[in-house]
């Protein structure tokens, strides 16, 4: 019995340590993320959902909401012809990402999140892979 609680206890605290471990890195590559993007646009992670957030003249334009379990890593790339980094849906799922644009009140059900990085392509690889780390890190 005895070898038991020790056991139990053992394991919730590893697991809180890993848990722990786990907000850091996810906390670290969002910094990362968002000193790369430059500051016009904003990325969070609160309750499952990835959210970016796009400001326009200082006003925020755009919010993205995306359900990470429904994301698909290995298929965020960069598209050259959109100057964006793109994340996309799994194939379950085709309208994972709620966007509301707040200058036009419209909100709409996509299947893939677009960040527009025009001017800032030096860092689409680091983009790329920092993104494809984030999502993994939020599924686990």
């Amino acid at each position: 019995m005895r070898k038991l609680i020790i056991s139990v206890l053992t394991i919730f605290v590893f697991r809180g340590s890993y848990a722990h471990a786990q907000k850091a890195a996810i906390q670290e590559t969002t910094d990362k993320i968002n000193k790369l993007l430059g500051g016009k646009t904003i990325v969070s992670f609160k309750k499952e959902e990835l959210i970016v957030e796009v400001y326009k003249n200082g006003k925020l334009f755009r919010r993205d909401r995306a359900y990470v379990a429904y994301l698909n890593a290995d298929a965020t790339e960069y598209l050259p012809d959109e100057w964006s980094v793109v994340l996309r849906c799994t194939r379950k799922v085709d309208d994972c990402v709620d966007r509301r644009l707040y200058v036009h009140k419209k909100r709409q059900q996509y299947s893939r999140l677009t960040i527009l990085i025009k001017g800032n392509e030096g860092a689409k690889d680091e983009l790329v892979v920092n993104f494809n780390k984030l999502i993994k890190l939020c599924q686990e």
